[in-house]
């Protein structure tokens, strides 16, 4: 039996129906009748059915109604949709796993069933078995079918989404009841604190930086200012830091410390500074930390890629500067990366061209975000896969 995992998208199995990915030529219902799909319907981007106003004949009839799309035939009612009227007018149960519980609607009446598994094309059934196998993506062993030019094209549009992703994350950080340059300000202070939580105390290091930048008080002095931040981290945040198993210099005490000297700095650094320097900021505050205060390598980098460089860019935004949102994004296309060996692993167990891509901040965004998440119907790398 074809066995899928939570984790499996059903926006996928929705695309299959959209785009009729699978044998449409004797296609049938699960009491075999025979089927011909007329229009699939129209994606429902809210509540209700997946799929709108479909036409499907089914026999001699040509039935006028909506589908509903899930993993398992079980759904229907893990779903509750045996007790909403909203599913009423559903004529065809699409699923890609069968159990012995034929779907019905709240006034007691079946509905056609179909079992989609059998008509898949052996390229795209054999992709969604692979991707149940621990540690391989779904294009696992089919790298010979897939192009240079389309994966790094994937790869090319997987680090444009995730710039933006790393800055919708800042924005989430803005409080719009503040003037523009002090709201920028922490935005991106917090997003240090954030980043500086990985992989642990991520929430923690957040309510540390809201709660000091709340403070209208934070004393002037550099001593005096760190220490203010290291008793609130204490007291706002007692028995939620995470200490054990996390290597020395990525324990709480020496992030706080170093996020601590990272906003001093900004906290005093007027912005139009930062619209004057533009990228060559960072480097400035990296060469006016004591050593003892920097982060390590690897860290710095992550803060200049995924938290500066989003948040001059959204600087770029506020004060209309497309000279500072060029330049960032400039940046960030050029750079490569010290990524852990985490994110590379997944891609080289499954046979895919890593060769031009080492160090490319596309790659993180497009293991997290793509295939883990099994948004492979929205992937150039997938649909060539399949199609091969």
């Amino acid at each position: 039996m074809f066995k899928t995992r939570r984790r499996y998208h059903e926006s996928l199995l929705q695309w299959i129906w959209k785009h009729l990915e699978f044998d449409t030529r004797s296609i049938h219902t699960c009491c075999r009748k025979a089927m011909r799909i007329e229009d699939p319907g129209e994606q429902n981007p809210g509540a209700g059915p997946d799929f709108l106003n479909a036409r499907i004949q089914i026999d001699d009839l040509l039935w006028h109604g909506h589908i509903e799309i899930h993993r398992d035939e079980n759904d229907w009612y893990t779903h509750l949709h045996h007790t909403n009227p909203e599913f009423n007018g559903v004529i065809l149960h699409v699923f890609l796993q069968r159990s012995d519980k034929r779907a019905r609607r709240c006034d007691g009446t079946a509905l056609f069933g179909f079992h989609l598994s059998p008509f898949l094309e052996k390229p795209l059934y054999h992709l969604l078995q692979r991707k149940q196998r621990a540690g391989l993506l779904p294009c696992a062993g089919l790298h010979q079918n897939i192009s240079h030019e389309i994966f790094s094209s994937q790869i090319r549009k997987a680090r444009g989404e995730y710039f933006e992703y790393k800055k919708n994350e800042l924005i989430r950080f803005y409080p719009h009841d503040m003037t523009f340059p002090k709201a920028w300000k922490i935005s991106f202070i917090t997003g240090l604190y954030s980043a500086l939580g990985i992989p642990r105390n991520r929430q923690a290091m957040i309510q540390t930086a809201q709660s000091v930048c709340k403070n209208p008080s934070m004393p002037k002095s550099r001593n005096r200012f760190i220490q203010s931040i290291i008793e609130s981290a204490d007291v706002d945040n007692r028995g939620k830091w995470y200490r054990t198993g996390m290597r020395p210099p990525a324990r709480p005490d020496r992030r706080i410390l170093q996020a601590a000297h990272l906003h001093y700095d900004i906290h005093h650094t007027a912005v139009v500074n930062f619209l004057k320097r533009d990228t060559a900021m960072w480097s400035h505050f990296m060469e006016s930390q004591e050593n003892a205060f920097l982060p390590g390598s690897e860290m710095r980098g992550i803060l200049h890629t995924t938290v500066f460089l989003p948040a001059l860019h959204f600087l770029g935004d506020l004060v209309d500067s497309n000279s500072i949102k060029n330049k960032s994004l400039e940046t960030w296309n050029a750079i490569k990366s010290e990524l852990p060996r985490s994110i590379y692993r997944p891609f080289e167990k499954s046979g895919l061209p890593l060769q031009n891509h080492m160090g490319d901040t596309g790659l993180v965004h497009q293991l997290k975000r793509y295939c883990r998440t099994g948004q492979c119907h929205r992937c150039e790398v997938f649909k060539m896969a399949i199609r091969s």
